[in-house]
Protein backbone atom coordinates (compact mmCIF):
# COMPACT_ATOMS: atom_id res chain seq x y z
CA UNK A 1 0.00 0.00 0.00
CA UNK A 2 0.90 3.52 -0.80
CA UNK A 3 1.39 6.17 1.86
CA UNK A 4 -0.90 8.63 1.50
CA UNK A 5 -0.12 12.06 2.78
CA UNK A 6 -2.81 13.53 3.63
CA UNK A 7 -4.37 10.66 5.39
CA UNK A 8 -0.79 10.97 7.11
CA UNK A 9 -1.84 14.56 8.23
CA UNK A 10 -5.52 13.56 8.86
CA UNK A 11 -5.02 10.78 11.78
CA UNK A 12 -2.22 13.16 13.23
CA UNK A 13 -4.30 16.00 13.82
CA UNK A 14 -6.80 14.03 15.45
CA UNK A 15 -4.51 12.33 17.63
CA UNK A 16 -3.50 16.13 18.02
CA UNK A 17 -7.13 17.28 18.52
CA UNK A 18 -8.15 14.36 21.21
CA UNK A 19 -5.23 13.21 23.16
CA UNK A 20 -4.58 14.47 27.10
CA UNK A 21 -2.37 13.40 29.98
CA UNK A 22 -5.71 11.55 31.02
CA UNK A 23 -7.09 10.43 27.43
CA UNK A 24 -5.88 7.64 25.39
CA UNK A 25 -7.56 8.23 21.67
CA UNK A 26 -9.13 5.09 20.28
CA UNK A 27 -9.90 3.71 16.78
CA UNK A 28 -13.54 4.56 16.70
CA UNK A 29 -12.54 8.14 16.83
CA UNK A 30 -9.92 7.72 14.33
CA UNK A 31 -11.85 6.15 12.24
CA UNK A 32 -14.40 8.83 11.98
CA UNK A 33 -12.50 11.50 11.84
CA UNK A 34 -10.84 9.82 8.51
CA UNK A 35 -13.98 8.14 7.52
CA UNK A 36 -13.68 9.29 3.76
CA UNK A 37 -10.76 6.61 3.68
CA UNK A 38 -10.69 3.28 3.79
CA UNK A 39 -10.24 1.50 6.92
CA UNK A 40 -7.78 -0.92 6.24
CA UNK A 41 -5.77 2.08 4.89
CA UNK A 42 -6.36 3.92 8.34
CA UNK A 43 -4.79 1.18 10.07
CA UNK A 44 -1.82 0.69 7.47
CA UNK A 45 -1.20 4.10 7.80
CA UNK A 46 -1.64 4.06 11.88
CA UNK A 47 1.36 1.44 11.74
CA UNK A 48 3.00 3.34 9.43
CA UNK A 49 2.75 6.37 11.63
CA UNK A 50 4.08 4.54 14.63
CA UNK A 51 7.29 2.49 13.51
CA UNK A 52 8.21 6.36 11.97
CA UNK A 53 7.57 7.72 15.33
CA UNK A 54 5.21 9.97 15.43
CA UNK A 55 3.22 8.42 18.34
CA UNK A 56 4.47 7.96 22.22
CA UNK A 57 2.48 4.35 21.90
CA UNK A 58 0.05 2.20 20.20
CA UNK A 59 -2.18 -0.70 21.59
CA UNK A 60 -3.70 -3.25 19.36
CA UNK A 61 -6.06 -5.13 20.07
CA UNK A 62 -7.52 -8.24 19.02
CA UNK A 63 -10.92 -8.62 16.90
CA UNK A 64 -12.38 -10.30 14.45
CA UNK A 65 -13.98 -6.90 13.67
CA UNK A 66 -13.56 -5.48 9.92
CA UNK A 67 -11.95 -1.95 11.75
CA UNK A 68 -9.26 -3.40 13.82
CA UNK A 69 -9.24 -1.37 17.49
CA UNK A 70 -6.69 0.42 18.68
CA UNK A 71 -5.65 3.34 21.03
CA UNK A 72 -2.88 5.58 20.68
CA UNK A 73 -1.95 6.98 23.80
CA UNK A 74 -0.33 10.33 22.12
CA UNK A 75 1.80 12.28 19.83
CA UNK A 76 5.89 11.79 20.50
CA UNK A 77 7.94 15.22 20.43
CA UNK A 78 8.46 14.26 16.95
CA UNK A 79 5.14 13.49 15.82
CA UNK A 80 4.11 17.07 17.62
CA UNK A 81 7.06 19.11 15.68
CA UNK A 82 5.86 17.15 12.28
CA UNK A 83 1.97 18.54 12.81
CA UNK A 84 3.56 22.13 13.49
CA UNK A 85 5.35 22.07 10.51
CA UNK A 86 2.32 21.13 8.10
CA UNK A 87 -0.36 22.80 10.12
CA UNK A 88 -1.00 25.55 7.44
CA UNK A 89 -2.39 24.44 4.33
CA UNK A 90 0.17 26.40 1.84
CA UNK A 91 3.10 24.93 3.78
CA UNK A 92 1.54 21.59 3.62
CA UNK A 93 0.54 21.98 -0.29
CA UNK A 94 3.74 22.90 -1.13
CA UNK A 95 5.81 20.42 1.12
CA UNK A 96 2.92 17.99 -0.76
CA UNK A 97 4.58 19.18 -4.08
CA UNK A 98 7.61 18.86 -3.41
CA UNK A 99 7.52 15.61 -2.26
CA UNK A 100 5.53 14.87 -5.90
CA UNK A 101 8.62 16.53 -7.45
CA UNK A 102 10.93 13.82 -6.34
CA UNK A 103 8.59 11.49 -6.10
CA UNK A 104 9.06 10.82 -2.54
CA UNK A 105 6.12 10.48 -0.19
CA UNK A 106 7.60 8.40 2.81
CA UNK A 107 7.72 9.58 6.16
CA UNK A 108 11.13 10.58 6.64
CA UNK A 109 11.15 12.43 3.27
CA UNK A 110 7.35 14.33 4.88
CA UNK A 111 9.70 15.40 7.59
CA UNK A 112 12.47 17.17 6.26
CA UNK A 113 10.59 18.87 3.12
CA UNK A 114 7.88 19.94 5.90
CA UNK A 115 10.91 21.45 8.21
CA UNK A 116 13.03 22.87 5.34
CA UNK A 117 9.55 24.87 4.16
CA UNK A 118 8.90 25.86 7.48
CA UNK A 119 12.66 27.04 8.20
CA UNK A 120 12.36 28.86 4.15
CA UNK A 121 9.06 30.59 5.17
CA UNK A 122 10.55 31.95 8.58
CA UNK A 123 13.88 33.09 6.80
CA UNK A 124 11.26 35.22 4.67
CA UNK A 125 9.63 36.71 6.89
CA UNK A 126 12.75 37.98 9.21
CA UNK A 127 13.53 39.22 6.10
CA UNK A 128 16.67 36.86 5.76
CA UNK A 129 15.92 35.65 2.38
Amino acid sequence: MRLNPDLIRDILFAVEEKSSPNKIVDSNYIYKKTNQYDTDAVFYHVKQAELSGMFTEVVYYYSSDEEQPFSIMDLSPDGHKFVNEVRNDTSWAKTKDIAASIGNFSFDALKSIASSVGSDFLARQLGLK
